[in-house]
């Protein structure tokens, strides 16, 4: 049951970043796909490890669908990382292989104060300065 639910996750996910013309799966896969690919590539070998379980156990058929489902899913996710890093050396970015497990959001950048490129209006009933 894990097994199916890792599998249909990870694929719909991975299937939605690559191709986005697919309803629902193609709004949140290029997110999900984007930002944490190899996050998904750990929940694909976690269901391909539950997949390869059911499939000695004696469930030959499905084990083996569900195998095959999130080894692909694997690949697609390494594939859409391994894009990421080469575009992130070409750029001249220091890659980080332990932050990508440990800091899950952005990391804090503060935030540059544009000038002002017209001069601020005040209100006629109030004092309050509007920009």
């Amino acid at each position: 049951m894990i097994a199916s639910i890792l599998a249909f996750l990870t694929a719909a996910i991975l299937l939605g970043a690559y191709i986005p013309a697919i309803p629902k799966a193609g709004v949140i896969g290029p997110v999900i796909g984007g930002q944490y690919p190899f996050h998904l590539a750990l929940l694909a070998l976690g269901g391909a490890a539950l997949g390869a379980l059911a499939w000695r156990s004696g469930l030959v058929r499905w084990g083996r669908i569900l195998t095959a489902v999130t080894a692909l899913s694997t690949v697609a996710a390494l594939v859409i990382s391994g894009i990421q890093f080469a575009a992130a050396r070409d750029a001249g970015t220091k890659v980080s292989f332990s932050q990508i497990f440990s800091q899950l959001a952005y990391p804090w950048v503060p935030r540059r104060i544009q000038p002002r490129s017209m001069p601020p209006v005040t209100a006629r009933h109030s004092k309050r300065i509007y920009t």
